[in-house]
């Protein structure tokens, strides 16, 4: 079935038309995208392999979606991964639970990672990545704001060179992020403008954002026109030109004030209700969390305690699994190629199954029932006897005599 018969089919339901698919911005709309295009881009995703209903694994990507579990998602699966920004130490700001880059290190690995690209200031020191083994390109630009054209052609090159994938990240992983990799999105597949940002948005909701998709529209035959160039094969040549520029501009002043994707990353830690405390934590070794292994994507994904984590004990009423590991989710797991196929090789960004959460009883036990409790029992009286003085007259000598005599 075509894009255009299944629009057909799903217009009938709402015949006045569908609301416009809008950015993720906090002021008024600049560009809606039509439900078609939508449709287009799946479509084009399934034409090209990006998804196979067969084989994908909803479980593994709601697992990985959440922030306190990686905040990552594949676009291109094997080849294009954005996640967000990575920090100097684990840490938890304004509800949002930011990872060192040691968090990320085995999953890359597992799953054919060579290159890093950051597009947002210095907030953790590349050589981690370096020494991990990982090419590490910086490309910077302003938060909110489009890349200029040499940014562009860069980051294209520096993802036709990778060895292997490719993990892209800015603040939040959404606005510059996106609007990058749909460039290469167009560039490769020719791709509309407004099928990217869809399949942008299906992979990961809140890419590309206000300016950032009219940019899109104008480059379209821009980057249409790069698909039919050679790619640079020497990533090291492309380090040169724009690193002046990148160590100017990244000294990009933290003047306090509130960025777009911070902005973005709260309202995603909100969406998600994480439960996770608002003050900051980071373990001895800042942090070397392993990746644990396990083939249930739904088993042992609460966020465990390590270090310092201060971890507000929820309700006694909220309390349903044990308190170390969770094995509360009955729901049948999908049974697909996919999940077989990872499951000796999924990891997950945050604690090892080895890691136990040390609640004290009064947390998890249910409340004791009380032993000492007295109960009144009930004592027949004579209710001749306790009515009032003045029932005589209230209710006549006759009743009062019949009461006596019961």
């Amino acid at each position: 079935m075509t894009a255009e018969i299944a629009y057909l089919r799903i217009h009938k339901a709402e015949p006045d038309g569908f609301i416009g698919f809008r950015d993720a911005a906090m002021g008024p709309a600049t560009y809606r995208l039509h439900l078609h295009n939508v449709l287009r881009s799946i479509e084009k995703a399934m034409k090209f392999g990006w998804l196979a209903f067969d084989t994908f694994d909803p479980d593994e990507y709601e697992y990985y979606e959440k922030v306190e579990n990686g905040d990552l998602n594949w676009i291109i699966p094997t080849k294009v991964l954005s996640f967000c920004g990575p920090h100097n130490k684990s840490v938890v700001e304004n509800g949002y639970p930011y990872h060192a880059p040691e968090v990320y290190f085995d999953y890359f690995r597992t799953h054919n990672i060579s290159t890093i690209i950051r597009l947002n200031k210095r907030m953790y020191d590349a050589k981690r990545f370096l020494d991990a083994g990982f090419e590490h390109v910086d490309l910077f630009f302003v938060d909110g704001s489009v890349p200029s054209d040499e940014i562009v052609e860069r980051f294209i090159n520096v993802v036709d060179s990778a060895k292997g994938g490719v993990a892209v990240h800015c603040k939040a992983g959404l606005g510059r992020t996106g609007t990058l990799i749909a460039c290469w999105l167009m560039k490769e597949y020719g791709v509309t403008a407004a099928e990217s940002i869809a399949w942008l948005r299906i992979c990961r909701p809140g890419s590309v954002i206000g300016p950032q998709q009219e940019f899109l529209i104008e480059k379209q035959p821009w980057c249409w026109a790069m698909g039919s160039k050679p790619a640079s094969t020497h990533l090291s040549q492309l380090t040169n030109k724009l690193q002046n520029m990148i160590d100017k501009e990244c000294g990009e002043k933290n003047d306090g004030k509130p960025s777009q994707g911070d902005h973005l990353l709260v309202q995603k830690a909100k969406s998600q209700r994480t439960i996770i405390s608002h003050a900051k934590f980071t373990s001895p070794t800042t942090p070397v969390k392993p990746l644990s292994t396990s083939g249930n994507t739904s088993a042992r994904r609460s966020l465990r305690s390590y270090g310092d984590v201060s971890i507000p004990p929820p309700p006694i009423s909220r309390i349903t699994v044990s308190a170390t590991t969770s094995t509360a989710s009955n729901r049948p797991l999908t049974k697909c190629k996919s999940t077989r196929r990872l499951a000796t090789i999924r990891s997950k960004p945050y604690a090892c199954s080895g890691v136990k959460v040390n609640l004290p009883a009064s947390v998890y036990e249910l409340r004791p029932r009380n032993n000492n409790k007295t109960y009144s029992v009930f004592r027949f009286t004579d209710p001749a006897k306790e009515l009032a003085p003045n029932s005589v007259a209230l209710i006549g000598i006759s009743a009062r005599r019949n009461l006596s005599e019961f």
